[in-house]
Formats: structure tokens, C-alpha cells, sequence
């Protein structure tokens, strides 16, 4: 009975959990814009969408901005998108800003060259110490800002979302880079196709099962498709 008790606790509480992160992604904002991933030289597609009470609104000019450098507008299509063609020459960690008339949104655009190699980290997976305190795991800070030095970190999150893992983040003083939202491993094809080099993947052991296609996997649980290591001083030994 008294397990029974503790699981109906533990399920609540996650549950709970999880009505908190959808809740709080939940924005009023009318325009957001998505971080991307890009390899100098390549065109790319700067994606953002524009909202109306949470539902998407087509016909709305939106202006894209990289670092307060105006590049063009363009209108938003019938489902919300707008997609602006865009040509990177420099390397680097770039602020895109969308404005909508009075709205506006900030996103990251990663550029890399084709020597750098890409850290893929699932925020659920890896960074959280719990669940249940939010709290980062032990050292993980240090040690991203540590491989930030040699590797671009790309952040992916499957369940907590980008909003909510910028904000998070920025707050916990980890690596500024972009936040992609997990969606299969079509997010690996499309970052293979733009030319950027996937050294490592250190998460979860189910992602950890979809991405078998990276050499390097690391997880801090048990799992048979990756090495499983006990902390972020181990992992940093892993990934030199």
C-alpha cells in the first residue's frame, strides 16, 4: 500500500512538473523566432512564426535583424511562417531579432566553420540535477562553459521547451547557444545537410537510441547504446 502511495506521489508530482513547463512556454508574444544551426558559406532558411491569441496568423511583414544589422522583411505565410533566405560569412554565436509590427523576439544563430566540431546536449537528460528542483547537475556548469572553449554546444530540449531552456540557462550561467526543440532524428538529418559536423551526444538513454548515427554517446544512465559515465569530471575526460 505504501508504494503504491509513493508512486501516486511521484507520478503527481511529475505530472505537476510537466503542466508547469507547458504552461509556462505559453506565450502572449505575437512573433517568436527559431534557433538555428549554420555552416559558413551555406544559404539557410531563418525561420520565425507570427501568432494571434496563440493561434497562427498569416500576412504579417516581419523584419529579421543579426546583431542589430537590419537584412529584410518578409511576409508570413498562411500557417504563421516566415522564412527569410540568409547567407552566413563569419563565424560565431549571432542575435537574430524579429519584429511584427509592435512584437518583437530574440533567438541565436549558430554559425560554424567546417573544422568545429558540434556537442549535441539534451537539457532533460543531462543538465538537470532533478526533475523534481530543477537545480543543475553537479559541476555541469563549469564543465560546458569548459567544453564551449573546444567544441559549439547545441542544446536540444524534448520536453521542457526552448522558451523555458533560454530562460533556464541564461539564469544557471551555462553557454549562450541555440536551443533546438527534439523532433526524431530528422533534426540530425537536417544539420548534416547544412554541413555541420556531429562529434558528440550526451543525454538520456532513449535519445540516446534514436541518434545512433554519432560515434560518441554519452549517458549518466544505465544504457546499452552509449557509454555511460557517473559525472561531467568523467565526461570531460571522454571528450578531448
Amino acid at each position: 500500500m505504501m508504494n503504491k502511495k509513493r508512486f501516486f506521489l511521484s507520478t503527481v508530482v511529475i505530472l505537476s512538473t510537466i503542466f508547469f513547463f507547458i504552461t509556462s512556454n505559453i506565450s502572449s508574444a505575437e512573433v517568436m523566432v527559431y534557433d538555428t544551426v549554420a555552416a559558413t558559406g551555406k544559404a539557410i532558411k531563418l525561420k520565425a512564426i507570427t501568432k494571434k491569441r496563440f493561434f497562427p496568423e498569416g500576412g504579417r511583414l516581419v523584419e529579421f535583424y543579426i546583431d542589430k544589422k537590419y537584412i529584410a522583411k518578409t511576409l508570413s505565410g498562411g500557417d504563421g511562417y516566415a522564412f527569410l533566405e540568409y547567407i552566413p560569412s563569419s563565424t560565431g554565436i549571432k542575435r537574430i531579432k524579429v519584429i511584427a509590427g509592435a512584437d518583437s523576439n530574440d533567438g541565436i544563430l549558430l554559425i560554424m566553420n567546417k573544422n568545429e566540431r558540434a556537442v549535441l546536449i539534451e537539457i532533460e537528460g543531462s543538465l538537470f540535477e532533478s526533475i523534481f528542483t530543477l537545480k543543475p547537475a553537479d559541476r555541469s556548469t563549469k564543465a560546458l562553459n569548459r567544453l564551449s572553449k573546444r567544441f559549439r554546444i547545441v542544446y536540444l530540449t524534448t520536453m521542457v521547451g526552448v522558451k523555458k531552456s533560454r530562460k533556464w540557462l541564461k539564469e544557471e550561467g551555462f553557454p549562450q547557444s541555440v536551443v533546438l526543440k527534439w523532433e526524431g532524428d530528422s533534426v540530425l538529418d537536417e544539420l548534416k545537410e547544412r554541413g555541420i559536423r556531429l562529434y558528440a551526444i550526451i543525454g538520456s538513454p532513449a535519445l540516446l537510441s534514436e541518434t545512433l548515427d554519432i560515434r560518441k554517446r554519452f549517458s549518466f544512465e544505465e544504457t546499452e547504446d552509449g557509454v555511460v559515465v557517473d559525472d561531467w569530471d568523467e565526461l570531460l575526460k571522454q571528450l578531448k
